[in-house]
């Protein structure tokens, strides 16, 4: 289950990478790869920043909603 799981993840995660880039790519040419990378370093960072505020609501909703508009 595991692994159909992360297969599923893995592929979600490869076509959101080929859209971005087919989206970008008009209006940013080469840039289009060190952006979606940029965005996706800021993302993991964002998730990083929620797990670790914990408990603390208010920390924490102010990562959950930067998150959201990142996303």
């Amino acid at each position: 289950m595991l692994t159909v799981l992360g297969l599923v993840t893995l592929g979600v995660a490869i076509l959101s990478v080929a859209v971005s880039y087919q989206i970008l790519e008009p209006a940013f040419g080469a840039w289009a790869v060190p952006v979606v990378g940029a965005l996706d370093a800021l993302w993991c960072v964002f998730q990083a920043t929620e797990i670790l505020a914990g408990n603390n609501r208010g920390r924490r909703a102010r990562v959950q909603a930067a998150g959201l508009a990142l996303t």
